[in-house]
This record gives structure tokens, sequence and C-alpha cells, in this order.
């Protein structure tokens, strides 16, 4: 962004060099070569899985490295390069099977399987085990197994299907036989596993069984083989039957969930379920808007508690715990408790005021902060490090991020019209009236390109943000853009370009949708919310369902609720003449229904944010004697507005009263 002048020719060279010396040797110097690692290679007898008493004597050669073996089971390889390298062995009285080592990392093992020439042996089935849904294993007795219980068969050799046979395995249950090929079971040294049910079944709301209730089954081996080529000729059957207990465990109760300080998290806990044959626990989440539980943890809790992450600041969740056993029996659900996770700046408004134009006598805004409920007696503080110290600039439209800990403006600092900009804030305050700090400990510009950035918002998991371009200025443009920049990449692509002027844009909670308001189409038209859907990209009119002396105005500044079902906006209908002069809150349904009016008389009521549990909402309050004022009210039909940042006078002539306005309140 800046450079030196005056600079001589010969020392900009000898700085290229230096950047080219230190791309080539790295920070110790000397050209660096390609990666090098070590290889560990296992010789395993075929015939002997465990390797109790093996020795060989032999050769092996890896990598153009041939190593001598004499007794020994373990060889290293060492300084090779990253590459692939087939394994050549020459060992007495065994023939190794086909090995191709991958080395791409600094160390890799691999096992080298040899078979012997002699063995002529059938090998043997010298353990069936049960592989329970909660990962314990126990030894297979001929009794009853848990329904979603797996089989691991365990032989005396490694085996492997015996090349074109079809049916490997046949599981028979009374008239019925399933024959199971290769692929239908997992086959890993001496070891052939079936394995437990584990995947929820989201539509059924339960895990599959492996074996149904109170049915018998008869396992058959049929075409397995060691690796020598002598086919298993043993014990071949292995008859089970599916447990027939229906009971489901106790339901969990004692069941509570708090936010943590981390913010984006709720820590739920609950009291332990007596059940001898209990798997885990099941948590199940929703917003309080949506009818449909989802699981949270896909493989059963075996805890009682659970840090549920990756939430949305300000969202009521509503939680239950179901426990399930062995067999699949699920519980009744807990009680249902809600949630909210919150920041560690929850309640804090963030404003613009040009309240320091009194004092420096520089027509600029700048941002400030405060509890929103702390009362208009108490003081606000002004963020410290948006811009390099000493800039007169405009720092404007603030928009906390999910997580309340960054702040999206816009500032002229370094530019003529308002850029895009994000920092991260460390507040001190008590959490719950007096902030005694908020400095800046770092920011970064996001846009640099003469036009003219605003009204950013943040969507839901902070990744990106919509925000308002207008080409150049926006005193002077016709029309505006809304647009979205991916905060990792920079990316930007164009949302909304109708040929209009588009403002205010906002994300809804949910992230599926986000709403705007654009200037409407035709002489004496007026200003209209949209909701633009980020799935199909359509876009349709929010027109409030209103009786007929509120029909016409200018509706603006929309934003939904936390919980996403609401709309607050401003809007000029019941009064006439300018948006500017006369505009008040009003709240609606995504569809326009169910909407009043919260705000009343002749002020400019602007810019609605909503307190985090969603029973205010906070404005800004202009008339025609006074600046803009900060306010709050409850979201309701004719609630009274409390005064939460006051205006203040100017003693400068030349200067307006200070003004304070477009709050944005940390969730």
């Amino acid at each position: 962004m800046f450079s030196s002048r005056g600079q001589k020719p010969i020392a900009l060279l000898g700085l290229i060099l230096l950047a080219s010396a230190l791309l080539l040797t790295g920070c110790g110097g000397g050209v660096r070569g390609p990666h090098t690692g070590t290889v560990q290679l296992t010789l395993v007898d075929a015939s002997n899985p465990t390797g109790s008493g093996s020795r060989f004597t032999g050769k092996i050669t890896l990598g153009g490295r041939t190593a001598e073996v004499s007794g020994t089971t373990q060889l290293t390889f060492s300084n090779l390069d990253y590459g692939s390298y087939p394994v050549q062995a020459a060992v007495q009285g065994y023939i190794a099977r086909p090995l191709e080592v991958i080395l791409d990392a600094p160390e890799v093992s691999a096992e080298l399987v040899l078979v012997p020439t002699d063995d002529t042996t059938a090998p043997l089935l010298l353990e069936t085990n049960l592989l329970h849904a909660s990962g314990e294993t126990e030894p297979f007795l001929g009794q009853e197994v848990y329904r979603l219980s797996g089989l691991e068969l365990v032989f005396s050799e490694y085996v492997e299907p015996i090349p074109g046979t079809e049916t490997v395995i046949s599981i028979s249950s009374g008239s019925e036989t399933i024959d199971l090929g290769p692929r239908d079971f997992q086959l890993s040294r001496a070891k052939l596993t079936f394995s437990p049910s584990r995947s929820w079944n989201s539509g059924a709301q339960a895990f599959p069984y492996n074996w149904e209730p109170g049915q018998s089954y008869t396992l058959t081996i049929n075409g397995l083989q060691d690796y020598a080529g002598n086919p298993f000729t043993g014990q071949q059957q292995i008859t089970f039957t599916g447990s027939p207990d229906a009971t489901p465990p106790p339901a969990p109760t004692g069941l509570s969930g708090q936010s943590t300080e981390a913010g984006e998290e709720v820590l739920l806990q609950w009291g332990p379920v007596s059940s001898s044959d209990l798997w885990g626990y099941l948590v199940f989440r929703k917003r309080q808007d949506e009818t449909v539980y989802q699981l949270v943890n896909q493989v059963p809790l075996l805890e009682t508690s659970l840090l549920d992450t990756e939430l949305t600041n300000g969202i009521i969740y509503e939680y239950q715990v179901k426990a399930v056993d062995l067999n699949g029996n699920v519980s009744t659900g807990s009680e249902v408790v809600s949630a909210t996770p919150a920041s560690p700046n929850r309640g804090i408004i963030a404003f613009a005021s040009d309240r320091q134009s009194l004092a420096d006598r520089v027509p600029d805004f700048n941002l400030y902060v405060k509890f929103y409920d702390a009362g208009a007696f108490q003081e606000e503080v002004a963020i410290e490090g948006l811009v390099p110290f000493g800039s007169d600039s405009n720092e404007d439209c603030p928009a906390w991020s999910p997580d309340g800990r960054r702040l999206a403006y816009t500032s002229t600092w370094n530019a003529e019209n308002p850029e895009l900009y994000v920092a991260d804030l460390v507040i001190d305050h008590n959490g719950r009236d007096t902030i005694y700090s908020a400095v800046v400990r770092d920011y970064r510009q996001l846009t640099m390109n003469g036009d003219t950035e605003a009204s950013p918002a943040w969507s839901p998991d902070g990744r990106s943000l919509v925000y308002v371009s207008y080409s150049g200025s926006a005193d002077t443009a016709t029309e505006s853009q809304l647009k979205l920049i991916d905060l990792s990449t920079g990316a930007q692509e164009v949302l909304v370009d109708n040929g209009r002027r588009n403002e205010e844009p906002a994300f809804r909670p949910q992230g599926d949708k986000i709403v705007y308001c654009t200037e409407g189409d035709g002489f004496e038209s007026f200003w209209e919310i949209h909701l633009l859907d980020l799935k199909t990209g359509a876009t349709n009119r929010v027109e409030p369902q209103v009786s007929s002396e509120f029909l016409l105005g200018d509706d603006r500044d929309p934003a939904f609720s936390p919980d996403g079902t609401k709309i607050a906006f401003s809007s000029s209908r019941g009064h006439a003449g300018s948006y500017y002069r006369y505009a008040n809150i009003w709240v609606m349904d995504l569809d326009g229904g169910n909407a009043f009016q919260v705000t009343s008389g002749n002020y400019a009521d602007s810019a609605p944010v909503w307190s985090p549990d969603g029973k205010e909402i906070i404005f800004t309050r202009e008339c025609d004697d006074a600046p803009a004022a900060i306010y709050r009210v409850a979201a309701q039909e004719g609630a009274v507005p409390q005064l939460v940042v006051e205006s203040s006078g100017s003693e400068v002539p030349y200067l307006p009263a200070a003004r304070n306005w477009l709050p944005t309140c940390a969730k």
C-alpha cells in the first residue's frame, strides 16, 4: 500500500537478490533437496500372525538398498527420498507377498508378509467374538447376541477368499439365506469382521438392527483359504439368536444447558441412567422456531455431558437427551431445556457518533460502545485503534460478528469514499453495565476500489459479509449492488444488481436468506423490503399487511429477530412527506403478516436491531429539534421507548449537535 521514495536502484536490486537467496536456501542456508524419510519394515509369517518363534534368513531390497536378514523381524531403511518403492525379498523357505511402500512422511511403517513354501496346514478358527456397538469386545459363547452387535472371527493364519468364490459367508435365518461376498465384510490379516450397527436412521429415528429380535441365525463359512492356498475346513457353522429384549432404558433426568464464556457454544449436563446394557446417550437439538429435532452426536455418549459448539449467538436452542441400549432400544426423551449461546460481549451495542467533532472541530464520526440496558446515565466508551493514530476520518456502519469478538465497519481514513474493514476487539467490562476500555487488537482492510461501501452484515458462520456497494460516491450514484465477500479469500460475489439502489442487508440467523430494502421502480414509488433466497437466488417482496390508513410509505432498515421468524423495520407509513422526516419502527412476519407498529409519533425512527433475547428493539430516533439519539423499546405494540444514548448539544456554531446512530448489538 505504501512505498518509499528516493531509494537507489542498487538497493532495490540487493533486496531482490536477498529475497531470492532466502527462497532458495531457507533460513539455515544451503540449497534444499527433496524430502527424505525412513521406512520401518516388519516381516510377518503368514502362518504365524503372532510372530512367536519366527526367525528369517535372507535379503530384503528397498530403494536400491539391500539389508541382510538373520533372525530378525524388523528392518530400517533411512534417508530415502519421498517416493514409491517396490520391495524385493529373498528369504529362505518363504515367498513374499507383493508390497510397494509409499514414503510420503518422515517415517512410514510397512508390513512384508512372508508365506512358508512348505505350509500344507489348513487354517483354524481360534476365536469368535462379539463386537458391541459401544466398541467393547467379548467372547461369543453361543448365547443371545445384542441386536446391534457385530461378529469377529479370528483365525490361526492370514486368510483370504478363495479366488473365484462369490459366496464366502452364508447367514441363514428360518427360510431366508443371505450370501455374502468379499465386499460384504472386513477382512484384515487373520480377522474377518462384521461391523456392529452404529448409524442412526433419522427417518426411522432408530438404529437399524443387525439381527432381528428372537430370530435364530446360522453362519456358515464357505470359501476361505490361507495365503498358501489351504482351504479352511474347520468349524464352519456358528449359531446364535438375536436378543428379544424390547425394554428401553429409563429416560435421562436433570438436563441443564448454559452458554459458556467462549460464546457460540452450550454446555449440557444430565444425570446418569442405571441400565446393565446401556450403550450411551443421544443428544437432540432444534432451534426454537423449528419443529424437528436433529441428532447432535452420531455416536452415543458414554459421558453425561456435551459441549455443543459452532452455534449462533443469540439463537434460542432447545435440547432433549435420550438413552439407548446395546439392542438399539431408545428411551423416551428427557425434559426439554432451552439455552442461548452468547458472546462475551453480549448486550453491548456499538454505534457511530460525531461527538468528537465538538472537541476538535473536525467533522467526523467515530465508533463507541456501551451496554444497551445500562441506562442513559452510563457513559459510552470510544473504540481505540480502528484507524492509525491521528487520522481524521469517518468510521461508520458498525456490525458485530456472530461471536461478538469482531466488528465490521467502514472508514475513510485512506480513501475519499468509505471502504470496508474488520477489527478484532478486546473489551474490558464487568459483564453488566460498565465498560472500562475498548481496544482494537488488529484490523484489516477488505476493499480498496474507490467505490462507496456501506452497511456490512455478517453471515451466521462468521465467514463472510454482505454489504452495499455504490459505484463512486453514494451522494451521486443512482444504483447500488449487494455484494458478498469471503473473509478468508477476499473473493467477492454480486448478489443483487437490479439497476436500483439496494441498501441495509441482513442475514437471517438460519443463514438461508438475506433481507434488504430496494428503491421502488418508478416515479413516486416507495422503498420496499425484499428477501433473497440464497439457495435459489430468487427474490420476493415482503409487503406488510396493514390497514388502509397505512397502505403507503417507505419500508427500510429491515432486521431479523434472533429466532429468524420476524422482521423489524422502519416505515413512513401513516406519515405524509419524506421518510427522512417521519418514520416509525414496525414488526412483521417473514410473509408480511401480523404487522404491527411499535413506535409512533412525529419522529424519524430508524436502524432497528434486536436485543439478544428478542424482547426489545434498539433504534435511532431523530426529531426536528434534537439530533439523533439511541433508544430501546419492548417489541410490542404501543410500548414506550427508553433513552439509551443521549444526543449532545453543540457549542460550535458551524457544526450540528452530536449525532448517535446505527446501533449494532452483540448477541
